[in-house]
């Protein structure tokens, strides 16, 4: 099979799948090796790239899918949902987090971490592809839950690896040894102030109000954005960001604003 028909076989294969497909499959298919598939796939996407066209080719959740380019999401939402948006509530939102950063869990330790009882919660998630069955915990014999491949291919993500991590700057959780009593120190506080670091990205999965301070670093953060007051991942949490490296003096008065604001709202 010649370069060029190697690359339009892998063009309509991709154009008609609903799920990201692995270079192995590809390979079996069009009875080529492996390695020649990968580059073929890494010369198309390069290709599209380059050419500003309105989707690309990305390698998500162990496979390959050809997906709209996101400077036209807007167009696109509209055309999908035609103005409905079916979203997580912030419930299932804190479940999810708490699965995909514990994973392999069991409802019953879900349900300790976040507080309240989690089965409804549970069954949404699985119901909607985010979560599934993955065995049973030796000791207790519950069911352990993990996160999806289609979770991964939501957020954009090649494998769990790939979350933020929960202490970027802080030591091995492990240290801590006992995330539930911190989320549960946590869940007790009446508002959290932290920088980017295990106790906000906890904070954010049990739901606790949130001023998260972010130092100027461009791109550094991605999971944090770069405009946006708020996150996609934790709404009870409002970012504040340096303006200028090292100046955290116009961020903290920014915070300490924040904070008599809400103790102002409390006394009313």
């Amino acid at each position: 099979m010649s370069n060029l028909e190697l690359n339009r076989s892998l063009e309509a294969i991709l154009m008609v799948v609903d799920e990201p497909v692995s270079e192995v499959i590809l390979a079996q298919i069009t009875e080529t090796p492996t390695e020649t598939v990968v580059a073929a796939l890494q010369e198309l996407a390069q290709e599209y790239g380059q050419s500003s066209r309105g989707f690309e080719l990305r390698q998500i959740s162990g496979g390959w899918r050809f997906y709209s380019h996101p400077d036209l999401a807007p167009v696109v939402e509209k055309f999908v949902l035609d103005g409905q948006q079916s979203r997580l509530t912030q419930a299932a939102l804190e479940t999810l987090a708490v699965i995909a950063y514990r994973q392999p869990v069991s409802r019953a330790r879900v349900s300790a971490i976040r507080g309240v009882n989690v089965e409804a919660v549970m069954k949404t998630l699985v119901t909607r592809g985010l979560v599934e069955e993955s065995g049973l915990e030796h000791e207790t014999g519950a069911i352990l839950y993990s996160t999806t491949s289609f979770f991964l291919e939501k957020l954009g993500l090649n494998n769990v690896s790939d979350l933020p991590a929960l202490a970027p700057f802080l030591p091995d959780v492990d240290a801590f040894n006992d995330m539930d009593g911190l989320a549960a120190l946590i869940r007790a506080c009446d508002l959290v102030v932290t920088t980017s670091n295990t106790t906000a990205h906890l904070a954010g999965a049990v739901g606790a109000p949130t001023l998260l301070m972010l130092p100027f670093a461009s791109g550094r953060h991605w999971y944090w954005h770069e405009e946006r007051e708020d996150s996609p991942w934790y709404p009870s949490m409002r970012l504040f960001r340096q303006r200028v490296v090292g100046d955290w003096g116009e961020l903290i008065a920014e915070v300490a604003e924040a904070l008599q604001e809400r103790v102002a709202a409390h006394r009313r």
